[in-house]
């Protein structure tokens, strides 16, 4: 089956640098055939039709008219559509970029991260590889699972893989009969699936009715023993059909080297991917939400409770820019997770950082519970590295989990970003209530007179770290210079030198209230990330 744009999103190679699709997504089902890495619009007769474009912005200035052109460049030479993946920050490119999308004639798509196009053209490659071929259904399944293509794909490519290639609604199941990854079923399909006894799901079943049909168990077996089931309508009253998707089913457990750990990591990426999708708009209502989530298996929550976790160097003011490092971070954190006394997952957050969602029944203690996410993942995040901090914030609780993925983890989001400057705290986690004024103060990161603020305020010592770190430690100590001294390591009189250089500088004393109070809001906001 042919390969699609919306296929290729859900790629990890892909996925990982958080997609955005800007404009005419509803031509994200556009066949895709080949793809091309360009960085120019004036494709003519290199293409031969139906072509990915990866591209990573040079070209691109901000000129709405100029990226229109190159997007019409791309679309009348026949691309299906473009990937782009910035190499540096580009503000107003973007928006020109934005701007232009929503006319296109080709579906745009930005990637918030960057990303190698060598593991997305690598990955695309193998995915059209039986379409190439001129197969189709449980043939081209059968030769794409005897590639070395498929070995390199993670088992949530490999099985969206499968389904695209049968053209049928498929369901994974570990050895409880819980769901660990669906695709292809409609919302009425999810429907009846959630509602058939559980009786009827015990594990080796051969035939389960799910409304008026009737669909088909054949086991995933790996290493010599039964790791779950692949549930399908396919092969229902087709016996050569029925044994080719048995061996579907065999050949599938084989490529799930780490058994049982690896269906359960696949759940929590299937959760991820569910929330990725409430935040991207793929999926809206809060009904729909609950089908997804009830397929797999979150269906006993009472409360969602959001969380965001934010890295930074120690030392440094800003946050760690998002690169691959939230990847790995990402996947340490799933493994974790999944063994939780507490259900919970991670998920992206939109941010400099990982979100994690935690799932609690009624009677659940929320404070316990989040003492002991935090005690689990420290271990985890404290062997990233010595050079790496990091911050934990929660955000206001819902029963709803559209509400908890949408605001509730923008909202830790902001609190772990806030929480991550009061380096004198020592509370394993925040929520907005314990930020104070800094929570307020998250109002006021894009608005151009707080650049204006910094700068007048702090603009002499910008470029010394050592006279901003200084500046930001005498307000913390509220101006003690035995507690300054001993915090710095200076002796007194360099305390006392250094005051007097930057009163000079100020032109004010340090000690007037008004003074503290101004420079603790410009130092703040820097921290936070506004620049003067």
């Amino acid at each position: 089956m042919t390969l699609t744009i919306r296929r290729v999103l859900g790629v990890t190679a892909v996925s990982d640098g958080h997609p955005r699709v800007l404009g005419q997504a509803r031509l994200l089902d556009t066949p895709v055939r080949s793809i091309h890495v360009t960085e120019s619009a004036d494709l003519s007769g290199l293409l031969e039709g139906g072509e990915l474009i990866l591209s990573s912005g040079l070209s691109l200035t901000a000129s709405p008219e100029a990226t229109r052109d190159f997007l019409d460049g791309l679309a009348a030479a026949g691309a299906a559509g473009v990937i782009f993946s910035f190499l540096s920050d580009a503000p107003e490119v973007k928006k020109c970029l934005e701007f232009a999308a929503e006319t296109a004639e080709i579906p745009v798509v930005l990637l918030d991260d960057r990303v190698r196009f060598v593991d997305i053209t690598e990955t695309v490659h193998r995915l059209i590889y039986s379409a190439a071929r001129g197969l189709s259904g449980l043939d081209a399944v059968s030769n794409f699972l005897s590639s070395a293509s498929a070995s390199h794909l993670e088992p949530r490519e490999l099985f969206c893989s499968i389904a695209d290639m049968l053209d049928a609604p498929l369901v994974l199941e570990d050895s409880l009969s819980t769901v660990v990854i669906h695709q292809g079923l409609d919302p009425e399909q999810m429907r009846r699936f959630i509602q058939v006894p559980a009786v009827s799901k015990g594990f080796g079943s051969g035939v389960r009715v799910v409304g008026d049909e009737t669909w088909l168990v054949y086991p995933v077996i790996g290493h010599g023993r039964k790791l779950g089931q692949i549930v399908s309508t396919l092969g229902a009253g087709n016996p050569r059909a029925s044994l080719r998707m048995e061996k579907v089913g065999a050949a599938f457990g084989g490529l799930l080297p780490n058994g049982s750990a690896d269906l359960a990591l696949t759940r929590q990426e299937s959760l991820s991917t569910m929330v990725k999708k409430v935040r991207s708009g793929e999926i809206r209502s809060e009904k729909e939400i609950v089908l997804h989530a009830a397929m797999l298996g979150v269906a006993s929550v009472d409360l969602f409770v959001p969380i965001a976790i934010n890295f930074r160097q120690r030392g440094s003011a800003t946050s760690v820019p998002a690169g691959p490092d939230l990847a790995a971070i990402t996947a340490k954190l799933q493994d974790t997770l999944r063994g939780s006394r507490y259900p919970a997952f991670a998920c992206d957050s939109g941010a400099n950082g990982v979100g994690i969602v935690l799932c609690l029944p009624a009677a659940a203690d929320v404070e316990a519970a989040l003492s002991v996410v935090h005690g689990s993942i420290g271990p985890v995040l404290g062997a990233d590295g010595n050079d790496r901090s990091w911050t934990m914030g929660v955000g206001t609780a819902s029963p709803e989990l559209g509400r908890t993925a949408l605001k509730g983890l923008d909202e830790a989001c902001r609190v772990a970003h806030s929480a991550s400057t009061m380096d004198h705290s020592g509370a394993p986690y925040h929520r907005a209530s314990d930020l104070g004024f800094r929570w307020l103060m998250q109002r006021l990161l894009d608005v151009e007179e707080s650049h204006t603020y910094v700068h007048d305020q702090l603009a002499p010592f910008l470029d010394e770290p050592e006279y901003m770190d200084f500046i930001e430690t005498y307000l913390q100590t509220n101006g003690s210079i035995a507690e300054l001294s001993r915090a710095l390591h200076l002796s007194r009189p360099s305390v006392y030198a250094r005051l007097r250089r930057i009163e000079k500088v100020l032109g004010r004393e340090l000690t007037d209230a008004d003074t503290m109070t101004s420079l603790h809001l410009a130092v703040t906001l820097y921290r936070l990330g506004v620049r003067g």
